[in-house]
Parts: C-alpha cells; sequence; structure tokens
C-alpha cells in the first residue's frame, strides 16, 4: 500500500524528472520529448497546490516538506536532490 509521504515523494520525482527532461539540449529525438515534457510541466501542480491538498487530505497527500526531509528515509531508495519550480 502507497503512504501519502510515498505518493506526494512520487509526484515531485515525477515533476523533477519532466524539469530535467524538458532542459534537454534540443536534437532530433530529444527535442521532441524535450516539449513533451515541458507541454506536461505547464499543467502539473505547483508547490502551493500540493501543499494545500496534502492539507485538505492528508490520508491521500503528505506534506510535501516532510517528504523531501532529508532525516525521512527516501521510499525508493532514490537521491532526494529536487530542483523544483515554484
Amino acid at each position: 500500500m502507497t503512504t501519502p509521504n510515498e505518493r506526494t515523494f512520487a509526484l515531485l520525482k515525477g515533476q523533477q524528472l519532466l524539469i530535467e527532461l524538458s532542459e534537454r539540449a534540443v536534437d532530433s529525438k530529444s527535442g521532441t520529448l524535450a516539449l513533451r515534457a515541458a507541454g506536461i510541466l505547464r499543467h502539473f501542480p505547483e508547490m502551493c497546490d500540493i501543499e494545500i491538498s496534502a492539507r485538505a487530505l492528508p490520508l491521500i497527500w503528505g506534506e510535501p516538506a516532510r517528504c523531501l526531509d532529508e532525516s525521512d528515509p527516501d521510499p525508493s531508495g532514490a537521491d532526494r536532490s529536487l530542483r523544483l519550480r515554484q
């Protein structure tokens, strides 16, 4: 079962991946992927939206600050350094 913190962490890591993909150098293949990632990011929730959702639906979403806290173990085992749009 996925916990609220794991769900929020996955959302934030997905956002990080889209940011990285959207910033890739444009060439024939990655250019299309970068444009698609940028298009998805335009409709991605902002940090304030995630925070509001976490407060309104604590059984669904974890607080983003807690999910990114270095002392909190990463549920996926991946690096937690995130560059988030704000």
